[in-house]
């Protein structure tokens, strides 16, 4: 049976969870393409992002507490986890970074796109062919 702690702290993961959804809602339509994580191509980024947490390895927003809230990151930064305050962190200022995530190539036009794991939000680059083939884009700029 679960302590009234472990309780306690899945009803905060269920909230973060849950406000996750409300912040991926504010970006639809806003040309930018919602994914799930489960089963992508994205995995090996969350992997990375996990392992970094678990490792105590990456870099995490100061103003991120004990308890859990929604956080966000970037493919091209994916050891990096930030709040909503501190998103600007992850602007993608390097040009080397600008290419597709999934093929690794500069194709254009890239698209925009967000994937949810659990309570992180992490932004992601794709080009059209690429978004074609996983169904993020089911025709041209029209997301899925």
């Amino acid at each position: 049976m679960p302590t009234p702690d472990q309780i306690a702290l899945a009803d905060q993961f269920a909230a973060a969870e849950a406000e996750a959804d409300m912040r991926l809602a504010d970006f639809d339509g806003e040309e930018t393409h919602l994914l799930p994580l489960s089963g992508t191509w994205l995995y090996e980024y969350v992997t990375a992002m996990e392992q970094a947490v678990r490792e105590k390895t990456g870099r995490v927003c100061a103003h991120l507490g004990r308890s859990p809230a929604v956080m966000y990151t970037a493919v091209w930064m994916p050891t990096t986890l930030v709040c909503l305050t501190c998103t600007p962190v992850l602007a993608l200022s390097d040009p080397q970074r600008i290419h597709c995530y999934r093929c690794d190539k500069r194709k254009w036009p890239l698209n925009e796109g967000i994937a949810r794991a659990g309570n992180v939000l992490m932004s992601f680059l794709i080009c059209d062919p690429c978004g074609h083939i996983t169904g993020v884009i089911t025709q041209k700029g029209v997301p899925a």
